[in-house]
């Protein structure tokens, strides 16, 4: 017979009286005539344990003070800082390890195939931010040449993004614009060809208010943009923050990127119609803007209808039909169409005269064939701008982290989450100065450049030399370029963010609240603003992310055929509680937010109230027949929580609680304090209380609060089944006298009521 402060109750499966053998017989005789071929048995001849005794047979390895300090203590040893500012600086790490016999070939090829893509993408990403195409080019260059020096990820094609340097940038744009009184046409896009000022100009200005801002231009504030992100992201990463991405849910991203695609087309109406029209920002922004291209139908240039058309179609046929085929051959690479596109739109464009009359079709114009000279951006816009670059921070690194983990853990190796938080905004920061827009990881490149092979960062080096060349030498034949042209190009690359509306079916199916949260995010970016859509997606996913952590799913476990494998009864055919006992277990960590919800879960699953009862005992009608019950020579050998029992035997409690620990994540101060109420309150009205599954770090935790001063340790086993087998064996002679403190107190000459409970 077992007891809690002794040795626990041998599991010997040999015994023919063992409560497992029938099982193993049953497995092995299933075994033999071929029904179960490759399912190994299991024979297991162990001794059941209680934490107390395992903790006997397995001692703790203890942690001495001096380990405890070493983990906090600074390595400031020359190899050290020689570590750190080689993390710092990831090229150092794999530059000088580079294989060039096997990878150079494939980065170069690579290189020249992301390039060929790049360029079209980039000029007409400034297009969605209401900049000059010119300026695309300088971001296809400068932020990748910082990212290959400060980032981690190897197949991370970084630059110009839609979303990024698109959508949420020119969201901005108008924003400013807007609360300055200025209008975000397509004339002032071609006005800004230069920067209207520089620090000098800005600083100490002696210009009134209403003057200050009369050369502003949206380049300027694009900027400002850049400059803003990467000042946030790069003191996040400083500040090794680089978790606060895990807070971007993939239904969150999905809704906010399927709904940012839509607001992209509407922009692009205006190249591709060949119209201008008011840009509006704020709440209803997209009505009022789809209201004013309605209007304006009748100033529809058909000749840039036309061409929009032809390229439509080019685009989209090679998209839908030609890539996908070429998918299932050996050549993997996409055909790039839109840049066969983008030269012969020029190409057209330059013999037929479409910038003049009578076509008069907008085109590119200026492009550079110079790199800028570097200078700080417009300092006075800061106190208007740095809240509304918050959300375009947030997203763009978490698209660019998402992009590195998910081709880091293909192909084998490590990024750190904080240091593409310091690539980022270092990136962004410094290319600020070179005049380039918001830059993030490129979804469309970062899979083609892994898809044709790149293996290394050595492919955005490659990008960049093939981007100098066009910037130097072959810039200056695109200025006659349609921007309905550019227009097609986007328009067309939103045809994958924009089908993704099917993403909805798909979160909805797995959990109605992740489904709630796709589409919460997906109106309110359509209906509000891109900035405050993300922001009420983000809210809603934390609220239901403490929300769960409140309510964890609980269950009542239950076995079958005396398997020693314990699953939710409701979930699961021929599966019975075992008799006489309640196994309660909460999937989730155990803390002041959600101890009321435990005690309550845990009262409904065993289908009784706790205060109820302890009102009933409390009443004169209790009193008087625990008095009379005490009277009876036949229950003077009892335990008290045994005797309590039978006195309550008409309100048909459970003899055992086990309660599962193993799902414990963590549990707190009011946690621990719960659990010992929980205990002492069972065991007040007969129900022996046990605990499995506690894990080490558990265990440790109730052993800093004094648990086990109330508690003894001969009350937490290490498994379900032990505490199942030993509370069995167990039911007789179940703990000494003092067991808790004098509150329940074992004797065989049974003293008055109020002696044996204080509840």
């Amino acid at each position: 017979m077992a007891k809690r402060n002794g040795k626990p109750a041998n599991l010997d499966l040999n015994d023919k009286q063992s409560p497992i053998l029938p099982q193993i017989a049953r497995i092995r005789t299933l075994e033999s005539i071929g029904s179960v071929p490759s399912t190994p048995s299991l024979n297991v001849n162990r001794l059941a344990y209680n934490v107390s005794e395992f903790n006997k047979d397995f001692v703790p390895i203890p942690t001495s003070r001096e380990e405890k300090i070493q983990k906090f203590k600074p390595d400031v040893s020359r190899k050290a800082w020689i570590r750190r500012l080689r993390g710092i600086f990831p090229i150092t790490l794999w530059l000088p390890e580079y294989n060039y016999r096997e990878n150079l070939l494939t980065d170069i090829l690579v290189g020249i195939t992301v390039a060929i893509f790049q360029v079209p993408q980039s000029m007409g990403y400034c297009l969605i931010a209401h900049v000059p195409p010119t300026y695309g080019l300088y971001s296809a260059f400068f932020p990748a040449l910082f990212y290959t020096i400060f980032g981690t990820g190897y197949h991370c094609a970084f630059g110009p993004f839609a979303l990024v340097s698109g959508v949420m940038t020119g969201d901005i744009v108008t924003q400013v614009m807007t609360e300055l009184g200025k209008d975000v046409t397509a004339g002032n896009i071609e006005k800004g060809t230069k920067l209207s000022s520089v620090l000098s100009d800005t600083i100490g200005s002696t210009l009134a208010p209403a003057d200050q801002w009369h050369d502003l231009v949206n380049i300027d504030i694009a900027i400002m943009v850049a400059m803003i992100i990467g000042i946030y992201i790069l003191g996040f990463g400083i500040l090794q923050l680089g978790f606060i991405s895990n807070f971007m849910s993939e239904e969150l991203i999905s809704g906010f990127t399927t709904s940012a695609s839509i607001i992209v087309f509407v922009s692009q109406l205006a190249y591709l119609l060949g119209v201008d029209y008011k840009h509006f920002a704020g709440p209803f922004n997209l009505y009022y803007t789809l209201e004013e291209v309605f209007t304006r139908l009748n100033e529809v240039n058909l000749t840039t209808l036309a061409i929009t058309g032809v390229c439509l179609s080019i685009l989209l046929f090679f998209k839908l039909v030609v890539n996908p085929y070429t998918q299932k051959t050996r050549v993997k690479t996409p055909f790039p169409i839109e840049l066969c596109v983008v030269i012969g739109g020029t190409i057209v464009s330059h013999f037929m005269g479409l910038k003049d009359a009578p076509y008069h079709v907008k085109i590119v114009n200026h492009i550079a064939d110079h790199f800028p000279t570097p200078m700080l951006p417009r300092w006075d816009l800061f106190s208007i701008m740095w809240s509304k670059c918050i959300a375009t921070a947030i997203v763009g690194y978490t698209i660019t982290l998402s992009v590195c983990k998910m081709y880091g853990k293909k192909h084998g190796y490590k990024t750190d989450a904080n240091q593409e938080m310091v690539a980022m905004g270092a990136a962004n920061m410094i290319s600020s100065t070179f005049q380039c827009i918001p830059c993030a990881a490129s979804l469309p490149r970062s899979a083609l450049q892994e898809t044709a092979g790149g293996k290394t960062q050595v492919v955005s080096i490659v990008n960049c030399l093939c981007i100098i060349v066009v910037i130097l030498a072959l810039g200056k034949y695109l200025e006659e370029l349609p921007t309905c042209v550019l227009g097609s190009c986007i328009a067309v690359a939103l045809v994958s963010l924009v089908t993704k509306v099917g993403d909805f079916w798909r979160f909805w199916k797995v959990s109605k609240l992740d489904g709630g949260i796709w589409i919460v995010t997906f109106v309110a970016v359509l209906v509000i603003s891109v900035d405050y859509g993300l922001y009420i997606g983000l809210i809603l996913s934390l609220l239901l992310l403490i929300w769960k952590s409140e309510r964890p799913k609980t269950y009542l476990l239950g076995t079958t055929s005396d398997l020693d494998i314990y699953v939710p009864i409701n979930k699961f055919n021929n599966v019975e509680e075992p008799k006489d006992f309640k196994i309660f277990q909460m999937c989730g960590p155990l803390n002041f937010s959600n101890v009321e919800y435990f005690s309550t879960e845990l009262e409904n699953k065993c289908g009784f109230n706790l205060t109820s009862i302890q009102k009933q005992m409390k009443s004169r009608d209790y009193k008087q027949s625990y008095e009379k019950l005490s009277q009876n020579i036949a229950y003077s050998g009892l335990s008290s929580v045994q005797f309590t029992r039978q006195v309550l035997s008409n309100q048909s409690l459970p003899k055992y609680l086990v309660i599962d620990c193993s799902m414990f994540s963590f549990i707190d101060f009011s946690g621990i304090s719960t659990v010992k109420k929980i205990i002492q309150a069972f065991e007040g009205i007969g129900i022996q209380t046990a605990l499995s599954g506690v894990h080490v770090h558990l265990e440790s935790m109730l052993a800093k609060e004094g648990f086990f001063n109330d508690i003894p340790t001969d009350h937490m086993y290490k498994t379900i089944h032990d505490a199942v087998v030993s509370l069995q064996e167990l039911d007789g002679e179940y703990r000494p006298d003092d067991v808790f403190n004098g509150n329940i107190i074992l004797n065989t000459n049974f003293p008055n009521y109020e002696d044996c409970h204080e509840v």
